[in-house]
């Protein structure tokens, strides 16, 4: 490799390593102060964020080591290589959990905390972490054993595991993206529904209004004119006795 590749890839990962690093710590001390999030999705994210901090901090400053000193010491690689392994394998899978965990908090509603809980997120990120350092371990034991060329099998199947893993938060983002949308049409026709009734208790309200109106106007017209009328019937009865 030219020199000058080899210089602008140890300056890339520096820069890297650095931003992934402020990124990270910034996200876990944001998550720390943050109240509101169930505490299993919290530690989901804090695995996370873990995991990529593990990427700045050991996998990339591994990288330009090696790339400095790796042809005095070829074990770097094997150090480096299954770092990767793990964090590779790790880092794909919490996310697809984390869209896992938001499509069941949006489906399963007031049963999502009795159904999510922080003892099962914790035996899955433990199975996540054993899978990953046992995978990794298995294929550095096979490299330097056995000698075999794990380089590109390792490289189908993390292809492979990010694919998946891509599909799964995919999968849950499009169906939480599609029941938020139903969720909102129903919303607005509720709404619309209302606003119609609303408008038929105030037409209801204004006919009400009309009628009562109309009912006192003819109550005060029999209420004044009855007196009237009492007094003019009395005049033709006395009218009549006058005339006989």
């Amino acid at each position: 490799m030219p020199p000058g590749v080899d210089i602008f890839l140890i300056a890339l990962n520096i820069f890297l390593s650095i931003t992934a690093t402020l990124g990270n710590v910034l996200i876990l001390v944001a998550l720390r102060n943050v109240s509101c999030i169930h505490p299993p999705t919290k530690l989901l994210f804090r695995c996370l964020a873990v995991t990529d901090l593990c990427v700045g901090l050991i996998c990339q400053p591994l990288l330009y080591v090696y790339l400095i000193i790796g042809k005095f010491i070829k074990e770097l690689l094997y150090v480096y290589f299954f770092f990767y392994s793990v964090l590779l394998t790790v880092s794909p899978l919490t996310s697809a959990a984390i869209s896992v965990d938001r499509l069941l908090a949006l489906l399963l509603g007031l049963r999502y905390r009795h159904v999510v809980t922080l003892r099962r997120v914790r035996v899955l990120i433990a199975c996540v972490w054993f899978i990953a350092v046992s995978n990794a371990s298995l294929l550095c034991v096979a490299w330097i054993l056995f000698k075999l060329n794990v380089i590109r099998a390792s490289s189908w199947t993390f292809l492979t595991l990010i694919m998946v893993s891509i599909i799964i938060s995919l999968f849950s983002y499009i169906t939480i993206f599609l029941t938020l949308r139903h969720q909102q049409a129903q919303v607005q026709g509720h709404v619309q529904q209302e606003q119609s009734s609303r408008v038929r208790s105030v037409l209801n309200i204004a006919r009400y209004k009309k009628t009562v109106f109309l009912l006192s106007l003819l109550f005060k017209f029999i209420s004044e004119s009855s007196p009237l009328l009492l007094e003019n019937q009395r005049y033709q009865t006395g009218s009549k006795k006058h005339h006989s």
